[in-house]
């Protein structure tokens, strides 16, 4: 339980600092810069294991792409925030 317990923190703890990192729409930021939105997203995504890469959308801003391998074929998850809708 306690296993479960650290990694909820570790978690929350992500997620926090992702709330709090400004990210403007086309200056998300890039991999290479470990302050930004795209940046902190790559390394939390690098953690699993998994093949994570990006993908260049503007100059200063790119997707982060995560390759999960699957049972019959690879599934490529990709994210990017579109706006706030309200």
């Amino acid at each position: 339980m306690a296993a479960v317990d650290d990694e909820a923190i570790r978690v929350q703890a992500i997620l926090k600092d992702l709330i709090r990192t400004p990210s403007p729409s086309g200056a998300e930021g890039t991999a290479g810069n470990a302050g930004s939105m795209v940046g902190k997203v790559h390394a939390a995504a690098s953690l699993h294991g998994t093949a994570v890469t990006s993908q260049a959308v503007g100059p200063t801003s790119e997707n982060v792409i995560e390759v999960l391998d699957g049972v019959e074929r690879d599934l490529i998850i990709m994210g990017r925030r579109v706006g706030s809708g309200g």
